[in-house]
């Protein structure tokens, strides 16, 4: 079962100023450490293959401000 909240299925008017990059998967799999590096620069990173995309590598930031907070089941309550 999808999960109905997934990014992509956020309005990009919701997602803000962000740089998304598109790269080929040979691509990722020859320069792994210049993707990560744009990554932690806080851009999205679209891996294609043959021209059709086939994932999205996303900023843990990026999900933390779709994401509604939830409290957390390992922090006790006092």
């Amino acid at each position: 079962m999808r999960n109905t909240d997934s990014i992509y299925r956020v309005p990009i008017a919701k997602r803000g100023a962000m740089k998304t990059t598109t790269v080929d998967s040979r691509y990722v799999v020859r320069r792994f450490s210049e993707v990560l590096e744009r990554i932690l620069r806080g851009e999205v990173v679209i891996v294609t293959r043959n021209r059709r995309p086939k994932a999205a590598i996303v900023p843990l930031a990026f999900l933390q401000q779709l994401q509604p907070e939830q409290p957390s089941a390992a922090a006790p309550t006092v």
